[in-house]
């Protein structure tokens, strides 16, 4: 058995030296993953620390579902998107559209007009819409693709897909995001 599942096998146990030996040892890599996920997004008080501190408390609230034959920094990088995207979801940011091939939707960010403000508002709200009416597969995809720049092999292995199931569901939801969005206006 290796040290790491000792560590894990102590933090199922409730052993919070193994807990903290943990934070140690993959915090730096956490760290890094969280900062890519957020990279070139406008962010608003942004610590990648409180994210890392909230990605181990969950870890620790919920050892008991922790696999043991598996290694742990998968699982941690699970927990680390879902904080992410409920960071997400309180920061009530605006997604970047122009991935979506919607350029012509967004305005001119210099231009502060009322008008151009709300609208923006609001196709940033059917849009935040239309990707929670898909499958979740679709819109882990999607969100993670489109939205976070990831790239589709990094998505099919953290979600254990192959490579053309994440093409799929990449096409697809971007269409299904698109007939969305035409019946929304």
């Amino acid at each position: 058995m290796s040290e790491e599942q000792d560590l894990v096998r102590g933090l199922v146990q409730g052993d919070d030296g193994a807990w903290k030996v943990l934070c140690d040892l993959h915090g730096k890599r956490l760290k890094t993953y969280l900062q890519r996920l957020i990279s070139g997004t406008p962010v608003r008080e942004w610590d990648p620390e409180d994210l890392c501190q909230e990605t181990f408390l969950k870890l620790s609230r919920y050892r008991e579902t922790i696999d043991l034959g598996n290694p742990i920094w998968p699982y941690l990088k699970e927990i680390a998107w879902h904080v992410f995207c409920d960071w997400i979801e309180k920061q009530k940011r605006m997604p970047r559209l122009s991935s979506l091939g919607l350029e012509s939707e967004i305005a001119d960010p210099s231009e502060n007009h009322p008008k151009e403000v709300d609208r923006k508002e609001e196709l940033g709200a059917a849009l935040r819409r239309c990707i929670d009416r898909l499958s979740e597969k679709h819109h882990k995809v999607v969100y993670r693709h489109y939205l976070n720049g990831e790239q589709l092999v990094e998505i099919a292995e953290s979600l254990g897909l192959t490579i053309n199931q994440v093409k799929h569901y990449s096409s697809d939801g971007k269409k299904k995001l698109k007939e969305c969005l035409e019946e929304s206006r």
